[in-house]
């Protein structure tokens, strides 16, 4: 059986979602899979999807194909599935990123379109069995894996930590953490990413550290734990980006366990399961408590939390995890 894989190019770099895509075709390659790659310029994407790919994928030999999803605009991301479906030696294997439609809650239309293309897979990889549960709410019937959380490739040396000094990092866009603009501590915040305004900010605790490239911020944290919170508020998360985390696998969680760092996360977040199963970080509900949960970590607690977020952040750098969900869809398909 043949194994293929589309490189999508997107065009911007300093984002979670490209690194993801990116370590997610290395892993694959590692894997054996042969990598169909795409043009980067917008022209030639399209040039591409209407008439080159159709030539392309009568002639793979049968097997599988991963495509990551969503890929391009939803008009060109819709032709190549529909040219993917023509060749029927092929299994259409889609690796959930996104679903715009939680995230965004387009309308009605947008969802259905959404769903349209993942009907058409022969197998899914979801993030987690919180997205499972929604897919198969929503009518998929396609086989599916669960991926658990981002695979993160990191060739820097883990986090050195000197002591317990009760610090946090807040890494990601921050446009997705308004909750910043209410949030006050005694404890020291470290925040990093793109569209911080200092002028929202009330608290002399939150320190702005800049913006970095996905495989080198791990080289700026020095923190203790990494924080998993998004939307407007401090008492939970809702809103459009806070109610997405019950269902999304956060980079940013795999950033920081990656580089050996353990996570705070919001109770209800999907990941949160799993970290709590694995013995990498603690939950919350409220960041109004957060000066009374890092108190209640003592120097014992966080060691063991340490050395557990270690030894998980190896498997992430290794890419076990796709790779475990992708051997598991490959014996499903055969």
């Amino acid at each position: 059986m043949d194994k293929y894989t589309i490189y999508w190019h997107d065009r911007s770099k300093n984002n979670a979602g490209v690194k993801a895509k990116e370590d997610t075709v290395s892993i694959l390659r590692s894997m054996g899979y042969t990598i169909l790659d795409t043009p980067r310029s917008r022209v030639f994407k399209i040039v591409y999807v209407f008439f080159i790919y159709r030539f392309i994928i009568k002639r793979l030999k049968p097997g599988i194909l991963l495509l990551q999803f969503p890929s391009g605009s939803p008009r060109l991301r819709r032709k190549l599935i529909e040219l993917t479906k023509k060749n029927k030696s092929i299994r259409l294997v889609m690796l959930v990123h996104d679903i715009e439609a939680i995230r965004t809650k387009k309308g009605e239309r947008e969802k259905k379109s959404e769903l349209a293309c993942l009907k058409k897979a022969d197998g899914i990889i979801s993030l987690n069995s919180k997205m499972t549960a929604y897919l198969k709410n929503n009518g998929i019937s396609a086989q599916i894996t669960e991926l658990e959380i981002w695979d993160y490739i990191n060739t820097n040396d883990y986090v050195k930590f000197n002591g317990y000094t009760k610090s946090v990092c807040i890494a990601g866009n921050v446009r997705k953490s308004q909750y910043l603009s209410k949030l006050r501590t005694l404890n020291k915040i470290y925040v990093y990413g793109p569209n911080f305004d200092k002028n929202k900010i009330c608290s002399s605790s939150i320190i702005y550290k800049g913006v970095y490239t996905p495989d080198d911020l791990s080289k700026h944290m020095f923190q203790d734990f990494g924080l998993i919170w998004d939307g407007e508020y401090v008492d939970t998360c809702k809103g459009e980006y806070g109610e997405y985390l019950k269902y999304n696998n956060p980079h940013k969680a795999s950033l920081y366990i990656s580089s050996g760092m353990p996570v705070i996360v919001w109770k209800n977040a999907a990941i949160a399961e799993f970290i709590v199963k694995n013995e990498i970080g603690i939950t919350i509900d409220n960041l109004n408590n957060l000066d009374d949960l890092l108190e209640s970590v003592d120097e014992t607690k966080m060691s063991k939390l340490r050395e557990n977020t270690k030894k998980i952040g190896k498997l992430l750098r290794e890419g076990y995890f796709l790779k475990r969900a992708v051997k598991k869809m490959e014996r499903k398909l055969m």
